[in-house]
């Protein structure tokens, strides 16, 4: 059903397409800031882990995130996996205090858990952020598309979110 007084351009669908309007009608079209699983192990290799054996698309990504990939890295004991995520900026407009909202958070669930254990047979693992490099919490990366924001954290295996 088309709606012609609705405005739908730029609204962004799945991870690879826009709506865009052409006379009245809405179409798909393939949005040009897809980044592969070379450059995601590129990306990931700029932040603290060992050297990174794969990269590949996670599908469990939801949809905020335009781009989520699951990295596994050798640490030295063997494979580690990981999660990194390009955050997305025509949904969150100022990254770095999306990063600061989020590290807050961390660390309020961390103080939290060394206060006050949680019950028997309940568990809560906060999210763990990887620095890069450089000791920064989240990656500004330049490139092509121009400067983007990806964050890596341990991957918590079997874990339930809301």
């Amino acid at each position: 059903m088309l709606y012609p007084n609705l405005d739908l351009r730029g609204i962004l669908v799945g991870d690879f397409f826009t709506l865009t309007s052409e006379k009245s009608a809405y179409r798909l079209q393939k949005r040009d800031f897809y980044y592969s699983e070379d450059e995601a192990r590129d990306i990931a290799a700029k932040f603290k882990i060992g050297p990174v054996i794969s990269a590949e698309d996670f599908r469990e990504r939801g949809n905020i995130n335009q781009h989520t990939f699951l990295i596994q890295a050798d640490n030295g004991s063997g494979p580690k996996r990981y999660l990194l995520q390009r955050i997305n900026q025509a949904v969150f407009t100022r990254p770095q205090n999306v990063m600061a909202a989020m590290i807050a958070c961390i660390e309020s669930q961390n103080q939290s858990l060394r206060s006050k254990p949680m019950p028997k047979g309940e568990s809560w693992e906060a999210i763990e952020l990887i620095s890069t490099h450089e000791d920064h919490p989240y990656l500004i990366h330049k490139d092509h598309h121009g400067d983007t924001y990806w964050r890596l954290m341990v991957m918590i295996e079997n874990c339930h979110t809301y």
